[in-house]
């Protein structure tokens, strides 16, 4: 447990030294462009957006999938073998974000992590 905080803190902190605020709103505003391009299959002029939704999805889904082999239940959420690709990971937490608004104002990774514990528990809660 105390490895997955330390790495978690490490991404927060490093999250919050953007120059802008990195909030749900700031999360919301790059993975709505990320959506749109999957569903639109085509050119997107926000590829500095979509690049960093999926990058900051990626690195809180293979960060908890590493804890997930490691302790099994006490991961954050639990993927299993289930396999989910970056839009998807998009979708799920833009719809997360679009129903929680009062939650726009904490830090994008742990948001990331509530919407992909929320569609993806642990059978033991922790």
């Amino acid at each position: 447990m105390k490895g997955l905080t330390r790495i978690l803190l490490i991404l927060i902190i490093s999250a919050t030294s953007l120059p802008t605020m990195a909030d749900g709103n700031y999360l919301l505003q790059r993975c709505q462009a990320a959506v749109k391009m999957s569903e639109n299959v085509g050119q997107t002029k926000q590829r500095a957006e979509v690049s960093y939704c999926y990058g900051l999805l990626q690195g809180v889904r293979e960060v908890n999938r590493l804890y997930e082999d490691k302790n099994g239940d006490d991961a954050y959420f639990c993927l299993g073998t289930t396999y989910l690709s970056h839009s998807q990971t998009a979708k799920l937490v833009v719809d997360y974000l679009r129903q929680n608004p009062q939650k726009l104002h904490q830090n994008e990774s742990i948001l990331a992590v509530q919407a992909l514990r929320q569609q993806y528990p642990c059978s033991k809660e922790s």
